[in-house]
């Protein structure tokens, strides 16, 4: 049972070499580089309340700055439709998009020996597309989404046994829509968000949050490593 067990557990080897002399390519400065991915649940509203949207999207975004406080990004990935009640689960479909984050204001406010703390204000603006389908038919459909969040930032300094270096809670306005001719989304495109950073590294920030509309919510996770 054992010699059975550990069979059925076993996975391909895993080739990671320390030595960077031996990758096709050494990438020595990626200055400027963002690499993270994120999933997002989405409940809305269709048909004015007669049906349930599920929406689970998982993505892996590459983003580069284009000015020191300006970035894009492109992001591709999965998305799943799931329409309650009484159309059953659905298989992933592609879905791609791209967007930009503005770091607009970056602000001290007074703090203790131990502490740091920082007010920033920061945008982010996206578009996606998809075209899975649903029973049966294709159902096309572009969304939109953009947020302008208030945040406060406590950096611990001065003692190496804190972790993570830094906790940020924001909130603000958000703005999702869906644009399509076969999905009747109606519910409210306005709403609010709260979250929390966690600054992991200097480098590594997980980033968790909630979406608050008329009548649909959203939570969304989030990893981005900064070269």
């Amino acid at each position: 049972i054992c010699l059975a067990t550990a069979g059925s557990a076993l996975a391909a080897p895993r080739a990671a070499e320390a030595a960077g002399s031996h990758y096709l390519m050494a990438a020595d400065n990626l200055d400027g580089w963002h690499l993270g991915g994120f999933y997002r649940y989405a409940d809305r509203e269709l048909n004015h309340g007669a049906y349930a949207l599920k929406q689970n999207k998982f993505m892996i975004h590459v983003g580069h700055d284009i000015l020191s406080w300006l970035s894009v990004y492109g992001f591709l990935g999965t998305t799943t439709l799931e329409i309650e009640p009484g159309f059953g689960d659905r298989d992933p479909d592609l879905e791609y998009g791209a967007g930009a984050w503005a770091n607009l204001l970056d602000h001290d406010l007074l703090g203790n020996f131990t502490m740091e703390t920082r007010l920033r204000l920061q945008a982010i603006g996206q578009v996606s597309a998809s075209s899975p389908e649903i029973d049966g038919r294709e159902a096309s459909y572009v969304e939109w989404y953009g947020a302008l969040t208030l945040g406060v930032v406590n950096e611990l300094i001065g003692n190496k046994a804190y972790w993570p270096e830094a906790i940020g809670l924001f909130f603000g306005p958000v703005y999702n829509d869906i644009s399509s001719d076969d999905i009747d989304a109606t519910g409210g495109a306005f709403g609010l968000t709260v979250g929390l950073d966690l600054y992991l590294t200097r480098d590594t920030t997980l980033s968790l949050a909630y979406e608050g509309f008329e009548s649909d919510k959203i939570y969304n996770a989030a990893l981005n490593f900064r070269f």
